[in-house]
């Protein structure tokens, strides 16, 4: 580790539940999905859910971009535990929620006094049969909590709409004798209350204030005298944060970071926020925060966390490792680790291998820790470092390694998909990556796991990470068929638009997609194939046309019988002064004519011309025609494939080089 982790890394310190100001740092994001980059190794295959948010993302958080649910994090939570608490005594949810989350200071002041006068009550709980019992001790317990729990929040959690101030906006003021009697009131409820629920609560409420009132060593003393009084629960974690935060503030680093690995380590709901607030600034205060570790899994928390926020999941894998090989923590680093190398490798720009090697120190230093450094059979998820092991051999390079190493992963069995469709996977890209040649032989092999991974298209609700693989497959079959010189194949398998300019080759295309009686695999290239037969027509119909093979051309379009409907958006056979095509699509009122249409048209008045009838009149015609089917015309659709063979353009700048005299040309 460096000396010096960060010097200034935030200049806010954040606690549980400062959360309503967490909001004010990420509420401008709109980054609310996994950015993960390239990736062909899903994470939620070998690691448990309680990590998800910490997986590798370009985003603070991987299945929230970032954190801003602080001011309804515990609302289902809270609500479960008063259901809880008042069972038996006949509490609608919804009248529960109103009283703690939608009734107001005032309104609760009305509750308080509903044995003077139930007409006082707000409307949504007047009816309210549980309130009628007026001696139950735990329906007067709440409402006394509530009471204050009201006050306490108006210094707590501001509303959202309100936390982010600007120089130009007051900030509100509190009501300074309300302020004042909190403290006194939450001292005098917390020594006075005997059940454990609403002490515990009324500790946190206490610990808090003390915290957003800048008397830190009274909340932290707070928490340290009564922590050992209650079940820790979530209730008790959330204590735990603010008490963290107060150290934070006192700039006892250690302490407050120490506090935060047990908040994320035991509160899964607060992964994200104390993973947030944990802040190691030097490796001496780092040390002193190891010290405080009171067991082994505490020491390991403290790595895993070190690892995800340092972004040094190596030297975490290692510390843990020598610790504990069977900790699940070291799951969350190695796929981490993973996800980030694949970052640096570049899979579809290599023609004749499978990676380049932009990260060769990063790639060798994974290698090593699982190839040599870690024993996958020592670890509680073989399966994964087996998986992973072999995910790295391929980076590098080592194919019959990887085979070898998925053989053994193979034999492992697992009842998991994720897992079963992820090992499939990293085979199928392993045989193609390491092929040397593609034979008959090898294409019956790779056929079924082949045909699998493009039905697995259909799935849009999985996580599985299998795009970026197809992805890389094809086009890694596609040169390896080019060096073979059997390019046809190669264009099925991926897209060269070089290709479709010999039309020997568009021919051979045509033959193919027509043929009869396919083999498996050529029917399998032909569903990866983007056109259709009907596009290839329509390609060829369109290039006699432009050529002036009028005959041939209608010949081909009526082979494409959809885009031979397709209609134009205005008169091609008009011709104006001023060009604008979007007012000649607003004039033109007739009846469209369809690219078919519009050829045989040109035939029509070809024919008259050459046969010298009306010759101004068609002689102009056709000028105009020809010209509003170039680019500069009223429809250039006539050219534009549905497909994008031949793709439109704004600019004749960018259309295709090859297409370009072709469509500007007034020859």
């Amino acid at each position: 580790m460096k000396k010096t982790f960060l010097k200034k890394w935030r200049t806010l310190s954040i606690s549980t539940a400062i959360l309503a100001l967490a909001g004010i740092i990420w509420a401008c994001s709109d980054d609310d999905f996994p950015y993960y980059g390239y990736s062909e190794f899903t994470p939620e295959a070998f690691v448990s859910p309680k990590y998800t948010p910490f997986f590798y993302s370009f985003t603070k958080y991987y299945d929230k971009g970032y954190d801003y649910s602080h001011s309804y994090r515990f609302e289902d939570i809270n609500l479960d535990e008063w259901e809880s608490y008042l069972k038996g005594l006949n509490v609608k949810r919804s009248e529960l929620k109103y009283l703690l989350y939608d009734a107001s200071t005032e309104d609760m002041k009305k509750v308080t006094f509903w044995k003077k006068d139930k007409n006082q009550l707000p409307s949504t709980i007047r009816n309210s049969t549980w309130l009628a019992q007026k001696d139950n001790s735990k329906i007067n317990a709440f409402l006394d909590y509530l009471q204050i729990a009201k006050v306490a929040e108006n210094y707590a959690n501001a509303p959202e709409e309100t936390s982010w101030y600007y120089e130009d906006k007051p900030k509100p003021t509190f009501n300074m004798k309300e302020y004042k009697y909190l403290e006194t009131e939450l001292k005098n409820q917390l020594s006075k209350a005997k059940d454990e629920f609403i002490r515990k609560r009324y500790w946190f409420q206490l610990v808090r204030f003390y915290y957003f009132d800048q008397q830190l060593n009274n909340s932290t003393a707070l928490f340290n005298s009564k922590q050992s009084e209650f079940t820790k629960d979530v209730m008790y974690y959330r204590t735990m944060a603010y008490a963290a935060g107060s150290y934070y503030k006192q700039k006892n680093f250690s302490q407050a970071n120490y506090l935060y690995s047990l908040v994320y380590d035991h509160c899964d709901i607060l992964k994200t926020v104390a993973h947030y607030s944990f802040h190691p600034q030097e490796e001496k205060d780092w040390k002193a925060t190891l010290a405080l570790a009171k067991n082994v899994e505490e020491k390991i928390t403290l790595w895993q966390m070190l690892g995800v926020f340092y972004k040094d999941e190596k030297r975490s894998i290692k510390e843990i490792y020598q610790l504990n090989p069977k900790s699940e923590k070291l799951d969350l680093l190695l796929v981490r680790a993973i996800n980030k190398l694949e970052q640096t490798q570049n899979a579809l720009s290599d023609k004749n291998g499978y990676y380049q090697k932009k990260d060769k120190s990063g790639l060798s230093a994974l290698l090593s820790l699982t190839q040599n450094d870690i024993q996958a059979s020592k670890t509680s998820n073989p399966l994964l470092w087996y998986s992973a092991e072999s995910y790295i051999l391929m980076m590098n390079g080592s194919f019959n390694q990887a085979g070898k190493v998925l053989d053994k992963a193979n034999q492992l069995s697992t009842s998991n998909n994720l897992q079963k469709w992820q090992l499939r996977l990293l085979k199928l890209v392993n045989n193609v990556a390491g092929a040397q040649s593609i034979t008959p032989a090898f294409e019956s092999k790779i056929l079924s796991d082949l045909d699998w991974l493009h039905r697995f298209q259909a799935k849009n609700d999985s996580v599985f990470r299998y795009e970026d693989a197809l992805t890389f497959i094809r086009q890694n079959l596609s040169e390896k068929y080019k060096n073979q010189k059997d390019y046809i194949k190669a264009e099925l398998f991926a897209n060269d638009e070089n290709f479709y300019y010999d039309s020997k080759k568009t021919n051979q295309m045509i033959d193919l997609l027509s043929k009869q009686n396919p083999t498996d695999f050529e029917r399998l290239m032909m569903r990866l194939y983007p056109y259709k037969l009907e596009n290839l027509y329509e390609y060829k119909a369109t290039i006699a046309a432009y050529n002036n093979q009028i005959d041939d051309a209608i010949a081909l379009m009526k082979k494409a019988p959809k885009a031979a409907a397709a209609a134009l958006r205005a008169n091609p056979f008009n011709g104006f002064i001023k060009d604008c095509h979007d007012c000649e699509f607003e004039r033109f009122k007739g009846k469209a004519l369809t690219k078919l249409g519009f050829l045989e048209k040109i035939k029509e008045m070809q024919a008259q011309l050459n046969q010298q009838k009306d010759v101004y009149n068609n002689a102009l015609l056709l000028g105009n025609a020809f010209y509003n089917m170039s680019h500069y015309g009223n429809s250039r659709v006539f050219y534009e494939s549905n497909e994008g063979i031949i793709e439109g353009a704004y600019s004749p700048l960018y259309l295709q080089s090859h297409y370009r005299t072709m469509l500007t040309s007034m020859k």
